[in-house]
């Protein structure tokens, strides 16, 4: 018999029920269609665009998406997509983006994800050996450079371009075109199963040229249920996400995209990293998936504004250490911390928008000042830990700020070179076992050795090497780095050139660096300054005026000055000793991958020269040294 509870319609109930069930069996087809019998009329994706004269974001549904996906599937089978063959696609988060990768696993396809810094060249080898039959590019620039490769390229059939909204590839076009003449839709493959491939992956090439990771769907969906143990009670139906992290990035799909799909949220995609951390106030977003340097970049102007403030300093820095105390101690601020704080913070806070509670960070992760001043602007920052080999994120800090802890179902183990397990808190090579693990790498820029070297088998356990170093002690993850980033001196001591180079960005003077010095006796650098702020500063101590104009004598003479300041908190080895200067290194020119990283072995290879003069052992070289004036300009 049915009971009915006082107040409540039985419609009510039915509504409640409506939700996603995430099964070991599940695929991510299987997820999405649960979401879109779930969450239908729910907003879904916002894309900024111009509308009757006006910049904003306009939303669609799950249905209205869903629909699109239907139009684009029936488009691909057309072009002879089905179960086994690959569609690529090099875009940075777009709507399109996301239709085609639902698209293409909806007919049993593989989805190759390629990151924006490739080359021509790498891309062009990615595209002939994954053998691809339709390929998706972002703008008509890059459609210029790959249209030349239809029939001539691997299985390469069809190239177009989101951008393009007229032309012949234009994907907009294409899409009218399939849905005016689709009179029955492609249907969606029903024999998919958990351990077909789902993802081929690229890396942004941070050690070296790209290389694939083939993900099936039951790694994916074993991350997504890990992340989603984790992560699910802090995000609600109502988080407003905000993108600011590539999709290609390892972890960015689990933590981002398939967490707002299970929970029914909404998610806005910003053209681009930095326009969209400006568009943070406007927007409103109460979550932010992000890579670290937007949070760094805010972090140094909030100190730089700080440190330089006159009447105001002294208050303001005895006004955070209040708060962070409370924080601290789990009590609500004094009447008088509140007040001074939203004076003196307010425009700090203004920034981020009123509702941003939660900021995850996908890849390097920030300081533990960096999270602890943004929490003091009530903003809570989540560092991860993930690689694409094991398909998304293994660990997070949730429960304890700036310590990982293993993602539930993750299994971790650390070895040394022998492959023998080590005792907790010694540090070896992290491994994780599947299903948390990638089906293998594609076969291309790894040697048949390196592939088989990847799996480690104990008994019937299979697990797959990270490729970063660290220690385990219990569930409990410290990762030091990754094995062919870390720097050995002749000596035999270890360097973390992230953690230097993270902390040397915090001076003012300094708008990049770049660490060497893998088996040499001493390490050195590549510096960007910031001649403006150089500027100003000596104005302010000489009592200069005029233009903001200084020599490469003044510059060194600044950088060098912090180059000592800085070295007093770090150990000897991660010393400067020598360093030169060199233009801005960014994703235009090829130094600066899809995460925001640095692509080293690009710099190393192109600042060969610089580097080899900053060891000479003569007189004069070509840089500048740290501790000596023996400089050559």
């Amino acid at each position: 018999m049915d009971t009915e509870v006082p107040g409540v319609t039985v419609d009510h109930i039915e509504e409640v029920r409506v939700g996603v069930v995430i099964k070991p069996q599940s695929t991510i087809v299987d997820l999405w269609e649960q979401c879109v019998r779930a969450y239908s009329i729910r907003r879904f994706l916002a894309t900024k665009m111009w509308v009757r004269g006006q910049v904003g974001y306009v939303w669609a549904t799950y249905e209205g998406l869903d629909r699109e996906i239907a139009t684009v599937r029936h488009l691909l089978s057309f072009m002879g997509v089905g179960q086994g063959t690959r569609v690529a696609v090099i875009s940075e988060n777009r709507y399109e983006w996301m239709v085609v990768h639902f698209a293409v696993l909806q007919l049993g396809a593989h989805f190759v994800g390629v990151p924006t810094n490739v080359t021509p060249e790498e891309a062009k080898a990615i595209v002939r050996s994954t053998r691809c039959r339709v390929l998706f590019v972002e703008s008509e620039t890059s459609y210029a450079a790959v249209r030349e490769w239809i029939g001539t390229v691997g299985d390469l059939q069809h190239a177009m371009c989101f951008e393009d909204k007229e032309g012949e590839a234009s994907y907009a076009g294409a899409v009218a075109l399939a849905e005016a003449s689709m009179h029955e839709r492609a249907p969606v493959c029903k024999t998919i199963a958990p351990d077909d491939t789902a993802l081929i992956m690229f890396t942004a090439g941070t050690t070296g040229a790209p290389k694939g990771v083939m993900l099936s769907h039951k790694t994916v969906v074993a991350n997504i249920s890990s992340v989603y143990a984790t992560l699910g009670e802090s995000i609600t139906h109502e988080d407003l996400f905000l993108s600011l992290c590539p999709w290609t990035v390892a972890g960015a799909l689990t933590v981002e995209v398939y967490q707002v799909m299970l929970k029914g949220c909404a998610m806005c995609l910003p053209p681009e990293m930095i326009e969209g951390f400006q568009d943070l106030p406007t927007v409103r977003p109460s979550v932010v998936v992000s890579v670290a340097l937007p949070f760094q970049r805010a972090y140094n102007n909030i100190v730089h504004e700080i440190m330089n403030r006159k009447m105001t300093k002294t208050l303001t820095r005895a006004t955070i250490g209040s708060i962070t105390e409370s924080r601290v101690l789990m009590k609500k601020p004094p009447v008088i911390t509140r007040v001074a704080g939203n004076v003196l913070l307010g425009g700090f806070k203004s920034q981020f928008g009123p509702d941003l509670r939660m900021a995850i960070i996908v890849g390097q992760q920030l300081t533990k000042d960096q999270g602890e001043l943004f929490a003091d602007l009530d903003v809570f920052v989540v560092n991860t830990y993930g690689c694409m080999e094991a398909g998304g994120i293994l660990a997070t800090d949730l429960d304890v700020p700036t310590r990982l802890k293993a993602l539930p179902g993750v299994e971790l183990r650390v070895v040394n070179d022998k492959n023998e397990v080590v005792v907790p808190g010694d540090i070896g090579e992290i491994l994780v076992e599947a299903p948390h693990a990638m089906q293998g790498y594609f076969n291309l820029h790894i040697n048949e050795d390196e592939a088989k070297n990847s799996l480690v088998a104990y008994g019937s356990r299979t697990f797959v090497r990270t490729g970063d170093f660290g220690s385990l002690t219990g569930q409990w993850v410290n990762v030091r780095g990754h094995k062919d980033v870390l720097i050995t001196l002749t000596d035999g001591k270890v360097i973390d050139p992230l953690e230097v180079e993270t902390l040397l960005c915090k001076s003012p003077f300094i708008k990049q660096v770049f660490i060497f010095g893998d088996r040499r006796p001493y390490v050195v650098a590549l510096v960007v300054p910031q001649p403006v702020a150089i500027s100003n500063h000596l104005r302010k101590i000489e009592r200069r005026d005029g233009v903001p104009i200084v020599n490469e004598r003044e510059k060194a003479d600044c950088v060098r000055a912090e180059l000592r300041r800085i070295a007093q908190k770090l150990p000897p080895r991660s010393h400067v000793r020598r360093f030169a200067f060199v233009d801005e290194l960014t994703q235009a020119n090829g130094f600066v991958t899809n995460k925001w990283g640095f692509a080293r072995q690009k710099i190393e290879a192109h600042y060969v020269h610089y580097l080899n003069q900053l060891y000479d052992d003569s007189p004069k070289f070509f840089g500048h040294a740290v501790d000596d004036y023996d400089d050559l300009f």
